[in-house]
């Protein structure tokens, strides 16, 4: 209960976006490219249902999101 807080990490500071409405890789594409064109600083994004599969925990829907995690290792 001494002393200074815990700083969050960095990029834990910055802007995110989330929305349940990237039903889509295009989608999710388009909201990440539409940041950058508008050289907005972007540090994260949520994703929410809609990339699961079937609604099942630490799954991916593979035909909606193909090769989402290669995706992510580019930006």
């Amino acid at each position: 209960m001494v002393g200074l807080p815990a700083l969050p990490p960095f990029w834990a500071l910055g802007w995110h976006s989330s929305s349940y409405g990237y039903s889509n890789m295009t989608l999710l594409q388009e909201n990440i490219q539409g940041y950058a064109d508008a050289k907005i600083p972007l540090e994260g994004v949520w994703l929410d249902i809609p990339y699961m599969d079937g609604f099942a925990d630490f799954s991916v829907n593979e035909t909606a999101f193909p090769d989402l995690a290669g995706y992510t290792k580019i930006l």
